[in-house]
């Protein structure tokens, strides 16, 4: 089974922001335990006396938007995010997948960002699973399936309803 992770980034009615972007993150259910424990270590190395776990959202970190990012220099940021990309890097070819949909708000003024960026990423996390079920059949295993888990977000209950409209 895929873990399908979707955020969104951009305000669909802020008029200075162009552009409208949905990700998402892919990672085979038997990589989800690696990844977090390789994040929590470096989480431990970087702020050891957090008390709680840190989101480390990148454009944070690179812009040091708020804290603790505020307060780290740009060198030890970037240095950060390396290190971040790493348990990326380093997954198992079919461990870890991204996916976005980026769309100029201006080209589809009649249609709704959210709906179109969601219908288009679909679509293509679709043709993902189906690429992997080809290769599963080929192998004799079940086939995947994916469990989709949405970021909490000011789109979140718009993101619930398209999702059970559509049939991953």
């Amino acid at each position: 089974m895929f873990l399908i992770y979707v955020d969104e980034s951009g305000e669909v009615k802020n008029s200075q922001e162009k552009v409208f972007v949905l990700g998402a993150v892919a990672v085979y259910e038997n990589q989800a335990f690696f990844l977090s424990q390789e994040f929590d270590k470096i989480q431990e190395r970087w702020f050891p006396t957090a008390p709680d776990a840190i989101e480390f959202h990148a454009s944070d970190i690179l812009n040091g938007d708020g804290e603790p990012w505020h307060s780290m220099s740009k060198a030890k940021r970037k240095e950060l995010l390396l290190e971040l990309y790493n348990p990326l890097l380093t997954a198992t070819p079919k461990g870890v997948s991204v996916f976005g949909i980026a769309i100029q708000k201006d080209s589809f003024q009649n249609e709704d960002p959210v709906e179109k960026t969601f219908g288009e990423l679909c679509g293509h996390v679709d043709a993902f699973i189906d690429g992997s079920n080809l290769e599963r059949s080929k192998e004799g295993k079940e086939k995947s399936r994916a469990l989709v888990i949405l970021d909490s977000s000011k789109y979140g209950t718009r993101l619930d309803r398209l999702l059970l409209a559509y049939r991953l």
